[in-house]
């Protein structure tokens, strides 16, 4: 081996020693950035999620991680567009849990979407949730919201009520052994529930609620728990 190779080689050990020193006080200066960087938010919360890694690079854009204020909470839900006809800003929104049909809260619509989803055929709605209710991010909740409201009107379970093609409803009235039917005019329907009016209809009767579309006009029938009724 030459003198002349061994100078060049040792050159070449000294070189990539330099590099590496380089690379590693640029490594060590970068990880004290790391350490330094502050997050800076325009309203107090809590951090809900961190989309990012220790040391990973990120864009001026990018999300870093996400707040929330849990006094600023809001329910999105999605009502079929033939009922969001009905909806304005400001009317009362009763919150339900998935399970159950007491409102643990009430808040209030503030938003509409202008747009109909073409695959569900729903509007986007938004509203707003009070500080106290105490629910938190991410919560399924079922939602009621009173687009009018009726007093002193008749309603009875949507099952009672039957409807034939030409868009006439009936409703079958039990007037002590027999069924009558009855004509009714059939109005909002809430839940479980439809707001009938007809002549022949007084509060407190009993109604047929299984099997009505099958009965003619008048028929007999026997109550099974007339006695737990009575009590």
């Amino acid at each position: 081996m030459f003198k002349g190779e061994d100078a060049t080689s040792e050159k070449l050990i000294q070189e990539a020693a330099q590099q590496l020193a380089t690379a590693k006080a640029e490594l060590a200066a970068a990880q004290a950035q790391v350490g330094l960087v502050q997050l800076a938010t325009p309203l107090a919360g809590v951090v809900a999620r961190i989309n990012v890694q220790p040391g990973q690079t990120v864009e001026p854009n990018t999300v870093v991680a996400e707040i929330i204020d849990p006094a600023r909470l809001v329910v999105t839900a999605s009502v079929p567009a033939r009922e969001a006809a009905a909806l304005k800003a400001g009317q009362r929104a009763e919150l339900l849990p998935d399970r159950g049909s007491e409102a643990v809260a009430t808040g209030q619509v503030f938003f509409i979407g202008p747009q109909v989803d073409s695959v569900t055929d729903t509007k986007l709605v938004r509203i707003s949730v009070p500080p106290e209710a105490g629910l938190s991010l991410g919560q399924f909740m079922r939602v009621r919201i009173i687009t009018e409201e009726r007093e002193g009107r008749l309603a009875v379970p949507w099952e009672a009520v039957y409807t034939d093609h030409d868009g006439q409803s009936t409703l079958s009235v039990v007037e002590g052994d027999k069924a009558i039917q009855r004509t009714v005019k059939a109005g909002l329907r809430d839940g479980d529930l439809v707001e009938v009016e007809g002549e022949g209809v007084k509060e407190g009767e009993t109604v047929v609620t299984v099997g009505s579309y099958a009965l003619p006009k008048e028929t007999k029938v026997r109550i099974l728990n007339a006695q737990q009724e009575a009590k």
